[in-house]
């Protein structure tokens, strides 16, 4: 089963230096009610400037949901990142069928 390594309130509580001091390549995000509400279809500004912000430290990023492609694809128009739906977590058969 999928478990994190750390959990924080909110992503805006990820320190990026404490990510790249830990030599973090890349992170695994959820999407509904962990990034944003689930009413709420794209990135918020802020969100776009924090992930901005990872970007720029050279990390990565991906995100993970059990949520539909519809969802997840709107979602991450204006990011591109790798991004994979209906994926059953916590169990993580299917994304590691995927790689």
């Amino acid at each position: 089963m999928l478990s994190p390594d750390y959990l924080v309130h909110s992503v805006f509580d990820i320190d990026i230096d404490f990510l790249k001091k830990n030599n973090a390549s890349a992170v695994i995000f959820d999407i509904d009610n962990t990034l944003e509400p689930y009413e709420n279809p794209t990135p918020s500004a802020p969100l776009l400037a924090w992930f901005d912000s990872l970007a720029n430290a050279g990390i990565k990023a991906a995100f993970v949901s059990n949520n539909n492609a519809t969802r997840v694809e709107l979602f991450n128009k204006n990011l591109g990142f790798p991004a994979y739906f209906k994926a059953g977590k916590p169990f993580k058969k299917k994304i590691i069928c995927r790689y």
